[in-house]
Parts: structure tokens; C-alpha cells; sequence
């Protein structure tokens, strides 16, 4: 039975990390960081906070990439 419930969760994970790479990227990130935001102040398990910290430090580091990686595209279109 323990299979089954593993297997259902990991479609529903996949299923919905699909889902989400359609989207733009900004409404997935403020939906992230909404999301670990909901877990800090509701610390439902232990070390929970810790795991919101470390992140929400790695979700600012892809944004500031991803920043990045648009001002170089427009750059590189505004230069042809």
C-alpha cells in the first residue's frame, strides 16, 4: 500500500513541476517564496525554518540569474 501513496505522489510532484514550467517565471517565484513563507510561520515540521532559510536564499540567488540572463538577451537583441 506505502507504493501506491509514493507513486501518486510523485505524479502529482511531476505532474505540477510540468504545469508550472509553462508559466512565467515571476509568478512561479512569488508562488515559491508565498509558499515557504506559509511553512515558516507554520513550522510543521522540525527544522522547518532552516529549510525556509537555506531556500529563500537559493530562490534569490536563481532570480538574480535569471535577471541577469534576461538583461544579456536584451543586450545581445538590442545590439543586432
Amino acid at each position: 500500500m506505502p507504493k501506491l501513496n509514493f507513486k501518486a505522489n510523485n505524479l502529482f510532484i511531476s505532474s505540477t513541476l510540468a504545469l508550472l514550467s509553462y508559466l512565467p517565471f515571476a509568478v512561479v517565484s512569488k508562488t515559491c517564496f508565498f509558499l515557504l513563507l506559509t511553512v515558516f510561520i507554520l513550522d510543521p515540521f522540525e527544522n522547518s525554518r532552516v529549510f525556509v532559510l537555506i531556500s529563500t536564499f537559493l530562490l534569490l540567488q536563481i532570480t538574480k540569474l535569471h535577471r541577469t540572463a534576461e538583461a544579456n538577451l536584451a543586450a545581445a537583441h538590442h545590439a543586432e
